[in-house]
């Protein structure tokens, strides 16, 4: 295989096709109706948004305290 059909086909994985291109040209970024969740009160969403990554980051805190908990015969 030659340099130039390899550049070629390594090319060819990095191009997107023009109809994947377009699907995402419609979205107006401006009003968030696209959006699961609602942004337009923002203390309310930063409260969320914090409590979410909160809980999350903390489950396998609490799942290894309890799991210590479990183990040391304490329950």
């Amino acid at each position: 295989m030659s340099a130039i059909s390899a550049t070629r086909i390594v090319r060819a994985g990095f191009r997107m096709p023009r109809a994947s291109r377009q699907v995402h040209s419609n979205i107006n970024w401006a009003h968030p109706e696209h959006l699961p969740f609602g942004v337009t009160n923002k203390r309310a969403f930063t409260a969320k948004y914090w409590t979410f990554l909160g809980v999350g980051f903390s489950i396998p805190f609490i799942a290894g305290w309890w799991q210590l908990r479990k183990s040391s015969g304490a329950a």
